[in-house]
């Protein structure tokens, strides 16, 4: 039986996870977290920046779409709690809040 490895795009895609904000905070702290914006797919956030689309990330990035969270953000988050969905995509952790937290 052979089974052909996954795409990029399909890894990436199952890596996506659930985490509280305590599981994320450390990471903030060392600059590496990531918030995209609820309206763009956190898997092709991830593809883009794993493929290094550099004009495309540089737009989402100027459009205020994805970026660090600010000290507001860290501090709403972590005062209200809830589960985030996140994936890591080597040096970055990229989240998003979830609708329902």
């Amino acid at each position: 039986m052979s089974s052909e490895p996954k795409s990029l795009a399909a890894q990436i895609a199952a890596d996506i996870g659930e985490a509280p904000w305590s599981a994320l905070e450390p990471h903030a702290a060392r600059h590496a977290l990531i918030r995209v914006a609820m309206d763009l797919s956190l898997a092709e956030v991830g593809l883009a920046i794993a493929e290094d689309r550099k004009a495309e990330v540089s737009a989402w990035l100027s459009s205020g779409l994805i970026g660090r969270p600010t000290t507001t953000d860290t501090e709403r988050y972590a005062a209200r709690g809830g589960v985030f969905r996140f994936v890591i995509i080597q040096p970055y952790v990229l989240f998003q809040e979830r609708l329902d937290s």
